[in-house]
């Protein structure tokens, strides 16, 4: 039988009205036009067909039905924080129809955060952690009110004190856990945009050699021809606008997450560690050409769920994470990793296997969570050690740039040749069209010419 919430005044408090558009509904309608014009335009290559105006109206069409499947899903009035006699029911958000029913002696602590440039009140029980900051409230400042409520109906609960004490101690390892600010993470992303940059501006019009030129990895050129340091240098460099940005946001995320609670040391060499050997297990799956800092995302990823099975419940709020939330996170990015065939399973697996490993190995003998443990000579030099074989990587595939290495464009066409089988024949077709404009016949040699004119011949019988 429900319990009514308390007839006196405080029993509940307003929520800001529901809004429409979000930073995260925002972030969602660019990413759905993003890949639909990108689908749009690849298509529109790969067939040498212009589409009608009519199809790129497609991404404004799908927009307009998020828009109004969001609206369906929108509350009809602004939603409500109601206090009852021992228990207290938060609404996910103020734009969710849906809401959480905390007792009271089951808060484990409530922490005054900043969160999005504004002040946050973070609320941990077993079963969520609620994160609201002062724009979800009707009034700016009502979080402090929320905030004492609770801590008021706390009090009154018979044994109260111990749950307080609790409360305080890990609302103090919160704050100290996020009183740093991310610094290696900052300063990799900007690495990754200036080589995008370069990319994108200095590589040849044809996606094979841009890869080939740029130090992408590849099985091929690795292990026939001794290019080390296209294990290296892969993980700096991206395929599209796209990837770097879904990688450059999971990036800044796990990272910020690795440095305030595993330290800067030890986050360098999870993350350039566990790139390396992503990239090394890529070779295994992608024996072509394989991009991307994937890789070492996942290495944060198998590095934060080994956090968790060391210290669990211990971890403060927001960086505990539930079981269901684990679940998703994992399910969902193995899917993906298997079903897409342009993501690299291989690499991501290698990457979260050597990430978790390498955690476990560094948190070993510590017996508590600790955020930012002091870490050891070795960790140390590890991880100067990582920075110099990518800056010494990184000039082996500039050097490597500058020059021309037509026995690889050879090798590379070959390759492909040999597994023309597997490969959309359109996109061979392409490839091959790019590769006739930016290279005429006369100034390749005569073995890569003969090798383009057998793919183009099996990829139009495949047709």
């Amino acid at each position: 039988m429900s319990q009514e919430p308390l007839i006196n005044r405080g029993d509940f408090l307003p929520l800001a009205p529901p809004k429409m558009w979000t930073r995260g509904f925002l972030f969602i309608c660019g990413i759905v036009t993003l890949l639909l014009l990108m689908f749009v335009r690849e298509m529109s290559l790969l067939m040498e067909a212009e589409f009608s105006q009519i199809t790129w109206l497609v991404p404004l069409i799908t927009v307009t039905v998020l828009m109004a499947i969001r609206r369906l899903l929108l509350p009809s009035r602004p939603r409500k924080i109601r206090f009852f006699e021992d228990h207290v029911e938060i609404p996910r958000g103020r734009n969710s129809r849906r809401s959480h029913t905390t007792k009271y002696d089951e808060i484990r602590t409530i922490v005054p955060l900043s969160s999005r440039g504004q002040p946050a009140l973070v609320i941990d029980s077993p079963g969520r952690v609620h994160v609201l900051v002062a724009a979800d409230f009707a009034h700016p400042e009502l979080w402090r009110v929320l905030w004492a409520q609770l801590m008021e109906r706390i009090r009154r609960r018979p044994g109260s004190i111990e749950q307080l004490h609790a409360m305080r101690d890990l609302a103090n390892l919160s704050q100290q856990t996020s009183s740093t600010s991310p610094t290696f993470t900052k300063r990799l992303f900007w690495v990754i945009a200036a080589i995008f940059g370069a990319q994108y501006f200095l590589s040849p019009p044809v996606d094979i050699l841009e890869y080939l030129y740029f130090g992408a990895n590849s099985s091929v050129l690795v292990l026939e021809s001794g290019q080390w340091w296209r294990v290296v240098t892969a993980n700096l460099l991206h395929g599209n606008l796209l990837h770097i940005g879904v990688n450059g946001f999971a990036l800044y995320f796990l990272g910020t997450y690795s440095e305030r609670l595993l330290g800067v040391p030890r986050t360098v060499v999870l993350i350039l560690g566990s790139g390396l050997f992503g990239a090394a297990a890529s070779m295994i799956g992608t024996p072509l050409f394989s991009v991307g800092i994937s890789t070492a995302i996942f290495g944060l990823l198998g590095s934060y769920l080994a956090v968790h099975l060391r210290f669990g419940k211990e971890l403060p709020p927001p960086y505990r994470q539930s079981r269901l939330w684990w679940t998703v996170i994992l399910v969902l990015n193995g899917l993906l990793s298997i079903g897409v065939p342009v993501i690299d399973g291989w690499g991501h697996f290698g990457g979260f296997v050597a990430g978790l490993a390498l955690t476990l190995v560094m948190l070993r003998g510590q017996e508590s969570f600790i955020p930012r443990p002091p870490h050891g000579s070795i960790t140390n030099l590890f991880a100067a050690l990582l920075v110099a074989l990518y800056a010494g990587a990184s000039v082996f595939a500039v050097g490597y740039a500058l020059g021309d290495h037509p026995e690889d464009e050879v090798r590379i066409a070959q390759e492909l040749l040999e597994r023309s089988d597997e490969e959309n024949p359109l996109m061979l077709l392409e490839m091959v069209r790019q590769w006739d404009l930016y290279q005429p016949q006369e100034e390749r040699s005569p073995e890569l010419s003969e090798i383009l004119r057998r793919l183009e011949s099996k990829a139009r019988d495949r047709l």
